[in-house]
């Protein structure tokens, strides 16, 4: 009988210890981090005056930007490399982009 219980006792601190889910693996450089982007361009010309700030192709403003700088927050993950870039607002309509800033968060 002291066999027998023994044995049971075993399988069931087999079955808990065999059922626990492995503790997870540190993965590296997947940390989101807050970042402060300062975007800056030199004014055209010809006097246009409003812009539109640009990240990997989403519009990063809400109003337009009547200055040569920008400054706003996002959260990234480190190591990836994004893009920014700012459009001209001529009468409501948007020129092309301007030459791209390719920036990595450290």
């Amino acid at each position: 009988m002291e066999l027998f219980k023994f044995l049971v006792g075993l399988m069931l601190f087999y079955r808990m210890w065999s059922c626990a889910a492995p503790a997870p693996l540190p993965t590296p450089n997947v940390a989101t981090v807050q970042v402060t982007v300062t975007t800056l361009w030199q004014p055209s010309s010809d006097g246009v005056m409003q812009f539109n700030v640009y990240q990997d192709g989403v519009k990063m403003n809400t109003t337009v930007v009547t200055s040569s700088s920008f400054v706003y927050k996002t959260k990234l993950r480190r190591g990836t490399t994004h893009t920014n870039y700012v459009k001209a607002v001529i009468n409501g309509l948007e020129s092309p982009p301007s030459n791209s800033a390719l920036w990595t968060v450290p």
